[in-house]
């Protein structure tokens, strides 16, 4: 059956078509607000990294880090 043959079909039938956009529209604006959270959640945990590391840093430059409690040197 051809391309021309199956639109004719269709547009006989009088297929309605609002749902499907409706819901396609639905999704695009879930996906854009998820898309929204995880880009919040990744500068959180970037934050949240930063801080880590620099609290990480600023014991390890102390002198008096006990880097091994087991050593004999």
């Amino acid at each position: 059956m051809s391309d021309d043959a199956i639109v004719s079909i269709i547009s006989r039938l009088g297929v309605d078509y609002s749902q499907a956009i409706m819901s396609t529209r639905q999704l695009a604006s879930e996906t854009a607000m998820l898309d929204k959270q995880l880009k919040m959640m990744k500068v959180a945990a970037a934050s949240v990294g930063r801080a880590s590391g620099a609290g990480l840093a600023t014991q390890l430059m102390g002198d008096k880090v006990i880097y091994d409690q087991n050593y004999a040197g």
